[in-house]
């Protein structure tokens, strides 16, 4: 009766291999861990994936800055 009661994630198969895709799913899915502990009342689940996700989005941020700047690099130096 509970399994049928629970929300059932639909099935699918991502045949193709992009490690920005990766990490944008992988962002992604913070962001809704986030909200369904919210959702579920869960705050010590919510406080924790919300940590991970601000960290993730540091680095993302970070490493975005860094190619930036050795672009800048790069392009002044051509």
């Amino acid at each position: 009766m509970a399994q049928r009661e629970a929300r059932q994630s639909p099935l699918y198969f991502d045949l193709t291999t992009s490690w920005s895709k990766d990490i944008s799913i992988f962002r992604a899915s913070l962001g809704a861990a986030v909200e369904q502990a919210r959702d579920e009342g869960d705050r010590r689940g919510e406080a924790l994936t919300a940590v991970l996700l601000a960290e993730v989005s540091e680095i993302l941020r970070d490493a975005n800055n860094a190619a930036l700047a050795q672009r800048a690099v790069i392009c002044i130096t051509a």
